[in-house]
């Protein structure tokens, strides 16, 4: 037996064929594949799938189409230029969020429900979230400073005199 070894040809894995039979039910008929073909072959879905991951959360997490700022400023019911004569800002119940009043007094009326008139003193409510460091997401209505003054769009909120921001991050800038 030994005297055969020597004349055997060293056999590697790539070099190894396997018989595969056919799964139709048809006659067997033997196919041959070598095993580097079986270790070689390509995985599509796990490709696939970390593309929709990615694919989906940036959509889910984006910024909000310009179109939609639009149509939340043209809905807005209150619409009037303010300037900010007070900035109170509080800590507030997550780590992250401040709780925003501003104390402001009305300029030019543009449009408006509840009938406020020029040089009445308001308070805008709001709460501001600050997201971490690469978060895409719809954009948060900014912090204004004393004596700003900007175009508000804004709603009625429950207590009297009391605004809300309605066209989220484009509440105080003409989109």
């Amino acid at each position: 037996m030994q005297e055969f070894k020597k004349y055997l040809p060293r056999l590697s894995f790539s070099q190894v064929k396997i018989p595969l039979r056919s799964l139709k039910g048809t006659p067997h008929r033997s196919h041959l594949l070598a095993l580097s073909q079986l270790t070689r072959q390509k995985r599509p879905m796990p490709r696939l799938i970390t593309a929709l991951v990615i694919f989906l959360t940036a959509t889910v997490m984006a910024e909000l189409p310009p179109s939609a700022y639009e149509a939340m400023q043209a809905k807005a019911p209150e619409f009037f230029e303010v300037e900010i004569l007070r900035t109170d800002v509080k800590t507030g119940d997550a780590p992250n969020d401040k709780k925003i009043t501003l104390t402001a007094r009305v300029g030019k009326t543009i449009r408006t429900t509840t009938g406020i008139s020029e040089g009445a003193v308001i308070t805008i409510t709001y709460t501001a979230v600050a997201h971490p460091a690469g978060w895409a997401g719809p954009g948060r209505v900014p912090i204004l400073n004393e004596g700003d003054k900007k175009l508000a769009f804004l709603e009625k909120g429950p207590k009297p005199n009391q605004y809300l921001p309605a066209a989220g991050a484009m509440t105080f800038e003409r989109f």
